[in-house]
């Protein structure tokens, strides 16, 4: 490992090994599966499938802004995920790989501004689900207005 070291530290373990900077696009799981949370078809609004992430080490740091259009989205039972991630998340026992959490949305609706849904780096995927504070899945169909955009911010450790 010849990464980075500090103060003449030479210790792989203490060394900054992996510095990285970049884009990456937030989609919907769209299409026919039943797993999906939208039909295919989706489109974005200007601007709306725009995401950034820095990795230092095996943590990756990211932000996305994700604003469908509303012409020809239909909302299906799957449960609502983002695919796109940079990087699969690791697999880690006892504990998520990482989390998301909001910046803004206007896509839940006034009826659960104070109860919104959580977000969560799925293990060994690189995707975002979401769901209900009783742990149930949050449904493509049970956002009050899917047209509307989510930004979120967040962080995952990946293998």
């Amino acid at each position: 490992n010849d990464g980075l070291t500090f103060n003449g530290d030479t210790a792989t373990a203490n060394a900054l090994d992996d510095y990285e900077e970049g884009t990456w696009t937030p989609a919907y799981n769209a299409g026919s599966a039943s797993s999906a949370c939208f039909a295919a078809g989706i489109s974005y609004n200007t601007g709306g499938q725009t995401g950034l992430y820095t990795k230092i080490g095996n943590v990756v740091y990211f932000r996305f802004n994700i604003d469908p259009a509303s012409s020809g989205l239909t909302a299906k039972s799957g449960i609502l995920q983002i695919n796109g991630l940079p990087f699969a998340a690791a697999n880690t026992s006892n504990i998520n790989s990482g989390a998301a959490f909001y910046m803004y949305t206007n896509a839940f609706g006034s009826s659960t501004s104070t109860n919104l849904p959580m977000a969560t780096v799925i293990q060994n995927n690189s995707v975002i689900q979401f769901y209900q504070t009783n742990g149930s899945a949050f449904a493509g169909t049970s956002l009050s207005a899917p047209q509307n955009a989510i930004q979120m911010v967040g962080m995952y450790h990946v293998a």
